[in-house]
């Protein structure tokens, strides 16, 4: 080359700009520079509040958001405006403050931030594969409910979806089994498309049809169509007689094959009538168990006092499992599942190795109500941040508490008086014990509170599956644990089979902050273990084919 030498150094200059240009990656040709739909789906994330699934359209009068978790639909939004590879409008509070969302085009998404009245967050969204309308929720063509992909070889192969829709057009299915969720959105032709929470790549692919009053599902082109056909959950309530006075039940079993597997529950503290373990029990039903359940002492249909020793709760449970495998001839099958402090009546009940065919104790403890309560407080304090004279002070308020409740006098009054005086600055409310005007509190306690299970549990010669969750702050993994390894020891035959569940606590629910637009926020809540427990135990002969 020839020339000024300047001259040179330009054009070498110049044709380094340009391979240097080459080099970087390209913006693709997609519809995301112009979003023919002008409707969008997609995810906000806010400090201090979660992140959620949020719809834009683009309307006649400007714009509508739909955020189907909190029933927010074609809420009208301000100065909306979509050029020049830009999104922008406002979401007003109800009361009235401004939450603005900017946006820009990038790849194959927008992505921006948000002022939220204080909080600061950002947002993801994509362009709707057609136009989102009013009319969509209602034009989608699928039927909300439960689906039963049943697989005729193995039914622990089978799946089971609860179909819900929020938003216009938006569908959630959940794996009933693993608590795993997607979001679908429908396109042209009657068929669906799972949706991307961000930008995960995992959940592109997944097909759904609909073929009234079916629908057909397929993960891959590779793999094969799988058919999911809708069923319904029936319910049956019963008032039968015990020894202590009338019990209402509830049985709830679904109408497309049942299983021929029953399952009485027993629940927590929490418990008053058969519909509180609603999610847990419609849930165990919809996966082919026949459900029983029974409204509690002194609550819903079922009269007596609501303080009573756990043995006469148990021999309740007696009294309904026995009506329950007279009255329900198609099931072969029974066991019985403990939440929490339902298991520490569950081992209680007379002859139960005789009348299940199996066990479950979910989160239930080893140790006396009285020492589970102590430990459980002293660890979350702990984990508070108290130190360690606190700590002492609050050791010495629990005992207090413990003997009071044991042998009630006024020596033992006064002194937990003092005690409770002592912690009161430091330990919160829902951490300290019964005041002088919970009677009924301290009634239950002196009940209960020194009932041993472990010499009921060692007795289990039922298999029994005993599930813990790892982040369980009410209950102490390895104490728990360690005690029903001694009752093993102590037989020939392993009764009591540990399952441990990690990231999950006391309510068998992941502890982790998960995304708000899950159903429940809280993973499957143990189905599967308990599910998968009662297929291994149940009788094949009495396995129903019956039809919807």
């Amino acid at each position: 080359m020839t020339g000024h030498p300047n001259m040179r150094i330009l054009l070498i200059v110049l044709w380094a700009l340009l391979l240097l240009a080459c080099a970087q990656p390209q913006k693709p040709e997609t519809d995301a520079e112009h979003c023919a739909s002008r409707s969008w789906s997609g995810w906000a994330v806010v400090d201090g509040v979660g992140d959620f699934p949020f719809r834009i359209r683009e309307t006649a009068a400007g714009g509508s958001l739909d955020v189907g978790f909190a029933n927010l639909y074609a809420v009208a939004l301000e100065n909306f405006s979509y050029a020049d590879q830009s999104l922008q409008f406002t979401w007003l509070a109800k009361s009235g403050d401004p939450r603005v969302f900017t946006g820009e085009e990038a790849w194959d998404r927008i992505a921006g931030r948000i002022d939220w009245t204080g909080n600061a967050g950002t947002f993801t969204l994509h362009c709707a594969a057609r136009p989102i309308t009013a009319q969509d929720s209602e034009a989608a063509g699928m039927n909300l409910g439960w689906y039963l992909f049943q697989d005729p070889e193995d039914p622990a192969r089978s799946a089971v979806w609860d179909v819900r829709r929020a938003g216009y057009g938006e569908v959630y299915f959940r794996d009933v089994r693993s608590g795993q969720q997607r979001i679908v959105f429908p396109t042209e032709g009657g068929a669906f498309f799972t949706g991307q929470r961000l930008n995960d790549p995992s959940v592109i692919g997944h097909e759904l049809h609909i073929e009234q009053p079916n629908i057909v599902f397929q993960a891959t082109a590779q793999q094969a169509a799988q058919v999911g056909r809708p069923f319904t959950l029936q319910q049956q309530e019963h008032l039968i007689d015990s020894a202590a006075g009338p019990i209402r039940v509830l049985v709830t079993q679904r109408d497309l094959n049942p299983l021929g597997v029953g399952l009485v529950v027993v629940p927590g503290s929490g418990w008053q009538v058969a519909e509180d373990e609603k999610f847990r029990t419609e849930n165990l039903a919809a996966l082919g168990l026949t459900v029983v359940t029974f409204d509690k002492r002194g609550h819903g249909q079922t009269p007596g006092p609501t303080i009573r020793p756990f043995q006469d709760t148990a021999d309740d449970v007696l009294a309904v499992t026995q009506w329950a495998q007279q009255s329900q001839q198609t099931v072969g099958s029974w066991g019985v599942l403990g939440i929490s402090r339902g298991g520490w009546m569950v081992p209680k009940i007379d002859g139960l190795n005789e009348l299940y065919d199996y066990v479950v104790l979910a989160v239930t403890p080893a140790v006396t109500p009285f020492q589970q309560e102590m430990q459980a407080r002293l660890t979350e304090l702990a984990e508070m941040g108290l130190d360690a004279a606190q700590l002492q002070a609050a050791d010495h308020y629990y005992r207090a508490l413990v003997t009071h409740a044991r042998t009630p006098n006024d020596e033992h009054w006064q002194a937990y008086l003092e005690a409770h005086r002592q912690v009161v600055d430091f330990v919160p409310e829902t951490y300290r014990g019964a005041a002088s005007r919970d009677a009924e509190d301290w009634a239950w306690w002196g009940l209960n509170g020194d009932d041993d299970p472990r010499p009921q549990l060692c007795q289990i010669e039922t298999p029994t599956r005993v599930i813990l969750g790892l982040e369980d702050r009410k209950i102490d993994f390895d104490d728990t644990t360690n005690k029903l390894l001694s009752c093993n020891h102590q037989r020939d035959i392993p009764y009591l089979h540990i399952h441990p569940m990690v990231g999950v606590g006391h309510n068998l629910a992941l502890t982790y902050d998960g995304p708000m637009w899950a159903f429940d926020g809280l993973g499957s809540e143990g189905l599967e273990a308990i599910w998968q427990w009662a297929l291994m135990h149940r009788n094949t002969e009495h396995e129903s084919t019956t039809q919807p």
